[in-house]
């Protein structure tokens, strides 16, 4: 079974969302960042710690990729069976196990706009993004298969920010928020209104495919943070696409695929990556034949959910699993969230959260 997850998460990442390639010491210290939204009530003057040991929270998984959090509920995309699982944020009791049946294909990248109450899904099966309320009733969807404005070849990723400012022809602005859907194939981010209209598009600056993308919401900058497949993150300026900063990411020393990064209230940002991904591809078979047990094969890998300081300076692993699929935070205090790329979702609680 470890097996055939593993491998379901290494095709996904190396040839179903990159199909274009494919036919650090810990420094102690804490965000000097106030916060502002949902942060304004969370002291940022120190470290996030969180518990060694995880719950299983759910784990009739078939696929968990990516993972999004809001005030009450946490949301897990399954890649293979085509839905989002829903828990409840505080408790991890099981809210909504068929969420999307009937409307997602291969449902990727995933994030929530509690404001407007909407849940934006990456359709990557039919190259759309599906707009939903906070509870799955279906509400629309948008973009479509090409390369033009407002098209998807392969879509894998969204973030929202909705306290994003829209120019306006006279030069002003509107407080309507911002959608931004990253694509794999065309290595460009392009933005849209909440309500699915295209505004604007921008190329990711990177060689590597990008995988994944989170949007900072901290304080007004809305900086976007970019994984990209070698193990490299660029911080982009969500207006305009301009590089702020580079980033080589602390699992780029141990040949490692990332798979979901997520920012927080604060600006701590945490990156999910999958270790030794070419030889997990191999798969376990072929490695039994070189090595004596499967078992030789999994102790290799090490997959680890990497937290960082403002400044991206590597603070330290929050989690570690042979495999890893997703990685987001809950607002203010709640917990971490981490899913290992197969059946589980795993839940870590805050141990004194910015206190």
């Amino acid at each position: 079974v470890k097996g055939e997850g593993m491998d379901a998460l290494t095709l996904a990442i190396l040839v179903g969302f990159v199909s274009s390639v494919l036919p650090g010491q810990a420094e102690p210290g804490g965000s000097d960042r106030a916060g502002s939204g949902s942060a304004a009530a969370v002291n940022c003057s120190s470290v996030p710690s969180w518990s060694k040991t995880p719950r299983v929270v759910w784990d009739e998984l078939q696929m968990a990729l990516f993972v999004a959090s809001s005030s009450r509920l946490t949301y897990t995309t399954d890649y293979y069976a085509g839905l989002v699982t829903t828990v409840d944020r505080e408790t991890g009791k099981l809210v909504n196990a068929s969420f999307g049946v009937g409307y997602l294909s291969r449902p990727a990248g995933i994030a929530v706009a509690e404001a407007s109450e909407r849940v934006y899904i990456v359709n990557q099966g039919l190259g759309r993004v599906v707009v939903t309320d906070l509870s799955g009733r279906y509400k629309g969807a948008f973009g479509s298969t090409g390369q033009g404005d407002g098209q998807f070849m392969t879509p894998i990723d969204v973030a929202v920010n909705s306290n994003a400012r829209r120019a306006g022809r006279g030069g002003g602005g509107d407080a309507g928020g911002e959608v931004y859907v990253l694509d794999v194939d065309l290595q460009r981010i392009q933005v849209f209104t909440p309500d699915g209209s295209y505004v604007r598009k921008f190329n990711t600056s990177q060689k590597s495919p990008p995988v994944s993308m989170a949007v900072d919401t901290s304080d007004n900058s809305g900086l976007l943070h970019v994984a990209h497949y070698d193990s490299k993150m660029e911080v982009l300026l969500p207006t305009t696409g301009a590089v702020v900063r580079e980033v080589s990411l602390r699992c780029s020393k141990t040949d490692c695929v990332p798979t979901q990064v997520s920012v927080d209230d604060c600006g701590f940002v945490y990156v999910a990556a999958l270790s030794n991904p070419f030889k997990a591809h191999i798969g376990a078979a072929a490695f039994e034949r070189k090595i004596k047990g499967a078992g030789q094969y999994f102790a290799e890998l090490n997959s680890t959910v990497d937290m960082y300081n403002t400044e991206y300076k590597f603070l330290k692993s929050v989690a570690s699993m042979e495999i890893l699929g997703g990685v987001s935070h809950s607002p203010g205090n709640g917990p971490l969230w981490v899913t290992n790329g197969a059946d589980k979702l795993f839940m870590y609680k805050s141990v004194d959260m910015h206190e």
